[in-house]
């Protein structure tokens, strides 16, 4: 049965804010352009599969117009977005429960705000990093110090391969949870790059995104610099993707949340589909590299 009562103004929004989307929808449903004219209407099963394609709720296609959904960087594709709304989530619900934990602003965080200095930032780093030799340490640290690091290749369930060269990664600062997501298909030098890059704008109170081409030299020299001191080993462990595209300090805060009966079971399966019975193995490290 067609659901003739949808808004075609919202698939023909969505089809100009998502050209990438639209054209998985063209190649899928032939009659594609004529639900944007009104011409032709969708199945239910169809407009499941539509609500998938342009990641949004089912409901929002029977609107009179899409919700406004405000994000600190503008521009760029629905992966990138969807990478930073995925990202705020994460800051969203960390923030929440550290507050309830009694938790207080970060330290560092905002720390050089009034003022940048190359060689302060560079001995702030030493100190925030310690000895470190791999990447894995040095997300390991940033977490030990209260900030979530999340690492991945893709969005969502559908795996939509996120690209180095619309960006590398970003950060969304925040004085008690901030949140740096680094694009996992860039090589391990890169990586470093980005988080490195992102913990200095932490120190200086600001979000970022970065990309091939930045303009920000100044925190460039830094953390070169920063780098070049330390002698980066290239190399990174294997982690789970669950465990990197929500972060492992996020996780753990949420076990923590359940434990403490700030939050149910059924919030974290909410938050991030995973039952606590799954969860508990990835967290103890007892997983299937495959994962």
């Amino acid at each position: 049965m067609k659901v003739d009562f949808i808004n075609p103004n919202i698939l023909r929004e969505l089809a100009q804010k998502f050209p990438e989307s639209a054209q998985r929808a063209r190649k899928r449903f032939k009659h594609f352009d004529m639900w944007l004219t009104g011409e032709d209407y969708p199945t239910y099963n169809q407009l499941a599969q539509l609500s998938k394609i342009f990641d949004v709720p089912f409901g929002d296609f029977f609107l009179e117009k899409l919700p406004e959904v405000k994000l600190p960087f503008e521009g760029g594709t629905k992966d990138f977005q969807d990478a930073v709304r995925h990202a705020q989530k994460v800051q969203n619900w960390a923030r929440e429960i550290l507050l309830e934990f009694g938790h207080e602003s970060l330290p560092f965080a905002g720390k050089y705000r009034n003022g940048f200095d190359e060689d302060l930032v560079v001995e702030e780093l030493k100190g925030f990093f310690g000895e470190v030799k791999t990447f894995d340490e040095m997300v390991e640290r940033a977490e030990e110090k209260g900030v979530f690091v999340i690492r991945s290749g893709y969005i969502k369930n559908v795996r939509r391969v996120l690209s180095v060269e619309e960006f590398r990664g970003f950060v969304l600062f925040d004085e008690i949870a901030p949140v740096v997501f680094i694009n996992n298909r860039d090589h391990v030098r890169g990586k470093a790059f980005t988080l490195v890059h992102a913990i200095v704008h932490v120190l200086m109170g600001e979000s970022a995104v970065f990309r091939q081409e930045s303009k920000d030299k100044a925190c460039f020299k830094a953390v070169a610099k920063f780098l070049e001191e330390i002698q980066l080993e290239e190399k990174e462990t294997t982690q789970p993707s669950i465990i990197n595209y929500w972060s492992k300090r996020f996780l753990t805060l949420l076990k923590e949340a359940v434990d403490s009966g700030i939050l149910l079971h059924t919030d974290i399966f909410d938050i991030t589909k995973l039952s606590l019975r799954k969860l508990l193995p990835l967290l103890e490290g007892k997983f299937d590299r495959k994962v």
